[in-house]
């Protein structure tokens, strides 16, 4: 049964009334989304080359739990999943799908992103995201 503060909780989503450039006004817990300096999504333009910070997954198949949460598919895993940056590990708490992608490539959205979210023990999160093109099928996304 849902707490009280999720009923109450404002509705937002990605079209309509409810769209991204709405949230800030949903209410004082939605605020940052209006007046925050670094927001998502984001449009990436003008990328420079770089050398990125290593990333180092250690992720193996494990039993998960794929929720319907109202606003996309979410796959929650248990602990023993983990990425390493810098040498500090975040466990994986979750990923989750977006269509058409939140985030931009010089105006354009992939056709879907992955969220992979992470937390380490001080509770700081870590997102990395994978932009999708239509293509092949993959087994373990059409499981899913």
């Amino acid at each position: 049964m849902p707490t009280r503060a999720a009923e109450e909780a404002p509705s937002w989503g990605y079209g309509g009334a409810e769209n991204p450039s709405q949230w800030g006004r949903l209410g004082k817990d939605f605020a940052l989304c209006e007046t925050g300096r670094d927001q998502s999504p984001i449009d990436i333009r003008n990328a420079v080359d770089a050398d990125p910070i290593p990333l180092e997954f250690t992720y193996a198949p494990t039993a998960v739990e794929v929720v319907n949460n109202g606003h996309t598919i979410q796959v929650n895993y248990p602990e023993g999943n983990t990425v390493s940056i810098n040498g500090e590990v975040f466990d994986l708490l979750q990923f989750h799908f977006h269509t058409p992608s939140e985030h931009q490539i010089a105006g354009r959205a992939a056709a879907m992103a992955v969220h992979f979210v992470h937390r380490n023990e001080a509770g700081t999160l870590a997102v990395v995201g994978v932009l999708m093109d239509k293509g092949t099928t993959h087994p373990v996304i059409d499981q899913i």
